[in-house]
């Protein structure tokens, strides 16, 4: 049977116990006399210090730990990079063009190169912005018709107004006339 203790200066002691069976082979031998209904005849008893194992498993322990903070942290930082160059980056560059967008310049286009989401994302915001040009376009375009026919209307209603007016006077006018026309 094996059995871990702790020894007298606070080491680990394996300690292994076996019996010693009385066995036919003993009991009959004519060197020994060992009765037969004797089961044991003895133990033996070894130990075994754990100290020089105990130390390797320490500097297992610090080298693993040493090993797996330097793997943890050149991961980190290679992961770092590639976070930065395929996520980062383009995520700045489209913030970036979307402020420029959002304070009117409509010719702003995002070059992103890569063949993942940021490429589909950066070519669904140059069709946006490309849209939203041709439509400030469109609507400068209808805002010059409209004004165009605001002032034909306008310019209609004076003329309009202009024959009222004119009309106004030629009935006052052929008013007086009846009315001199009459005392006379």
């Amino acid at each position: 049977q094996w059995t871990i203790f702790k020894g007298s200066e606070g080491d680990r002691i394996l300690a292994f116990v076996e019996p010693v069976y009385n066995e036919p082979l003993c009991y009959n031998a004519t060197c020994h006399a060992h009765p037969p209904e004797q089961k044991v005849l003895g133990v033996i008893e070894t130990d075994f210090s754990l100290v020089p194992v105990d130390r390797n498993i320490h500097k297992l322990i610090i080298t693993t730990t040493v090993y797996a903070f330097f793997f943890l942290s050149l991961s980190s930082l290679v992961l770092f990079f590639i976070l930065k160059k395929f996520v980062l980056a383009p995520v700045a560059a489209l913030s970036g063009a979307m402020e420029k967008v959002a304070s009117g310049d409509l010719n702003q286009m995002v070059k992103i190169t890569s063949e993942d989401e940021m490429s589909i994302l950066s070519n669904t915001f140059n069709v946006m912005t490309d849209e939203l040009k041709t439509a400030r376009e469109s609507m400068k375009d209808w805002t010059k018709i409209l004004e165009a026919e605001v002032t034909k209307k306008t310019e209609a209603l004076r003329k309009s107004q202009d024959k009222l007016i004119q009309a106004e006077k030629m009935a006052s006018l052929g008013r007086l006339t009846a009315d001199v026309a009459h005392e006379i």
